[in-house]
């Protein structure tokens, strides 16, 4: 007898399609991220959870290093394809109990909207491997979270807003349509979670961690919320 396996957001994630919304949206991310925490040139990078690569291609030339993961193969591999000509970038294989090598550990780990789409027990395990990945005095990013009370219809304005104000609002619109009816679709299998800022602070304590809620999201989601975590 099979059992089927449990519906994951991976799957909806194995189709990456050019946005122009993603682009403008990774620029935007790393131009708060880079405000709020400054990097230094000697900095190693993680990007958990890098999407199609566009963070991992902003930061490349400003660290020593950057390292991406990804759970779905496909943004893998457009991320391998979109940063092939840096040498401080290179994938992350962190299904190997100790994956670091010889390059060490990392200084600062990026979570960028990915924690919503994990389950508690998920994001429990995934706290204590972060932990084991950082450097002395290494940070954990964990952004773009939507607590319980997240409006979506003032996420959806916003988005409209964010659009105009980059000039690409006729294409956001269009993109749009066709994302709405995937995400709806996936969301009838899989439920996202939703987090308040003093749950992820508890689960840092429980690993020996300490985590502060920043004052702004590091995205233009302002209804969604940033936790630092060392």
């Amino acid at each position: 007898m099979t059992t089927e396996p449990a519906p994951s957001w991976s799957a909806y994630w194995e189709e990456p399609a050019h946005r122009q919304r993603v682009t403008v949206e990774a620029r935007d991310y790393v131009a708060r991220l880079r405000a709020a925490l400054p990097l230094r040139p000697v900095d190693r990078v993680l990007d958990f959870g890098c999407g199609c690569g566009h963070a991992v291609e902003l930061l490349a030339p400003a660290v020593a290093g950057i390292g991406y993961w990804d759970a779905a193969a496909d943004m893998l591999r457009a991320t391998s394809y979109r940063v092939a000509r840096f040498p401080t970038a290179f994938p992350v294989d962190l299904a190997r109990p100790s994956p670091l090598g010889a390059f060490g550990r990392f200084d600062l780990i990026l979570v960028n909207g990915v924690v919503q789409y994990m389950g508690r027990d998920e994001l429990r395990r995934w706290m204590s491997r972060w932990r084991t990945l950082l450097a002395p005095a290494g940070r954990i990013v964990l952004s773009d979270i939507p607590p319980p009370d997240a409006s979506t219809v003032g996420e959806v304005f916003g988005l409209l807003r964010f659009a105009a104000q980059h000039r690409f609002l006729a294409r956001a619109v269009r993109d749009g349509v066709t994302d709405a009816h995937r995400y709806s679709r996936q969301r009838g299998e899989t439920c996202l979670t939703r987090w308040l800022p003093d749950e992820i602070v508890a689960l840092a304590a429980n690993n020996g961690l300490d985590a502060v809620v920043m004052p702004e999201n590091l995205t233009h989601r302002a209804g969604r919320f940033t936790v630092v975590v060392q």
